[in-house]
């Protein structure tokens, strides 16, 4: 039996306080002014992400926007991610 992803996300959303919204473009379409960046790493980096996404009952993409905003910062730019 093949199930869908956005099946899945909605099951997802529904067992936990997390909104649609936090699980980024997988449970609501992108919008058009947003672009994919596919970034690779070791298993043990995104499970520790995803530790901490749930421990914050939040998402990785809430935590890595946050991570490229204080890059941005860093570096002079202004936090638009």
């Amino acid at each position: 039996m093949t199930k869908s992803l956005a099946d899945g996300v909605q099951r997802i959303a529904e067992s936990s306080s997390v909104s649609a919204q936090d699980l980024g473009p997988a449970a609501e379409e992108a919008d058009a002014t947003e672009a994919k960046i596919l970034y690779r790493t070791r298993k043990e980096v995104r499970q520790t992400l995803r530790q901490i996404a749930l421990d914050e009952q939040s998402s990785m993409q809430t935590l890595i926007t946050e991570a490229i905003n204080d890059l941005f910062i860093k570096r002079g730019r202004a936090p638009i991610a």
